[in-house]
């Protein structure tokens, strides 16, 4: 396995130009992705939540007891022996809350990273990629695994893709049918994690607008180059990208799907989003 990989995490909301830059992102010889469009291969996320699990204080009411553990084979919940009732095991009642929350989460997240290292470090020879140094992944903005990574990975990458939330809006109806004020009320959530975000500062964290990935392509990239130290730019296939969009997108083009919003919303629609979210995307 290749040890040195570190991940570069695409983290946004669904319908904002993941799909694109992913396949853009695997298009370099320093860069695994999981090759299988739409591009959905997430060990992070999935090794992320079984650290939350697997970490967490025991939870008799909504997780599980000890006498339950096997009953379920396809349930595992928090840990059960952590938990007070096992304290008197221990001289110190203070012994067993310090073993399970300062001594085994760096365990299991050494045995977590040595998984997704070594998974991705077998692409690097399946893909003929012997220089790879990244591997890249999606992650949703309310996942847990953006902080996963950095867990794991002190010097990963992170790209936070931006689009116009009118047109993710028309997106979003396009393709999940999906309800009005549902999508208003994560639009809502997203734009808060969004500051939240740039509120934090994060090292290695760039943040990109879908806008600029379609409308200026090159100058776009040769950004994400500089973050992630590429000594080669990162090639653009228009003519794939085009027939990927076609598989997943929900306008005629790339280029149509920027300002959608314009035709597509109702008046009404329109003075809600200045109410609610007016201002966070200029």
């Amino acid at each position: 396995a290749k040890d040195d990989l570190r991940p570069v995490m695409i983290t946004s909301t669904g319908r904002s130009g993941t799909t694109m830059l992913m396949r853009r992102l695997g298009n370099n010889r320093e860069v695994v992705i999981g090759e299988q469009f739409p591009f959905e291969v997430k060990l992070v996320t999935y090794y992320a939540q079984a650290f939350e699990v697997l970490t967490s204080p025991g939870n008799r009411e909504k997780s599980v007891t000890p006498e339950l553990i096997a009953d379920d084979p396809y349930h595992l919940g928090s840990n059960p022996y952590y938990h007070y009732y096992f304290e008197e095991l221990f001289p110190n009642y203070r012994m067993l809350n310090e073993f399970f929350s300062s001594q085994v989460p760096p365990i299991i997240a050494a045995a977590f990273k040595q998984i997704i290292s070594a998974f991705y470090g077998k692409m690097t020879k399946t893909q003929r990629k012997p220089a790879a140094r990244f591997f890249a992944e999606k992650c949703d903005v309310f996942n847990t695994a953006r902080d996963f990574a950095r867990l794991l990975y002190p010097d990963m990458r992170e790209i936070v893709l931006l689009r116009d939330p009118r047109d993710v809006f028309c997106s979003q109806r396009s393709f999940w049918s999906a309800n009005a004020d549902e999508s208003f009320q994560s639009l809502r959530s997203v734009r808060d994690r969004m500051l939240e975000f740039h509120a934090e500062q994060a090292p290695n964290l760039l943040f990109v607008k879908y806008e600029d990935l379609v409308l200026t392509p090159q100058e776009t990239m040769a950004h994400i180059s500089t973050l992630l130290g590429l000594p080669q730019g990162i090639e653009i296939n228009p003519q794939l990208e085009e027939q990927l969009f076609k598989l997943h997108g929900t306008s005629r083009s790339a280029g149509a799907s920027i300002g959608r919003w314009r035709h597509e919303l109702e008046e009404d629609q329109l003075r809600r989003f200045d109410q609610e979210l007016g201002g966070y995307f200029d």
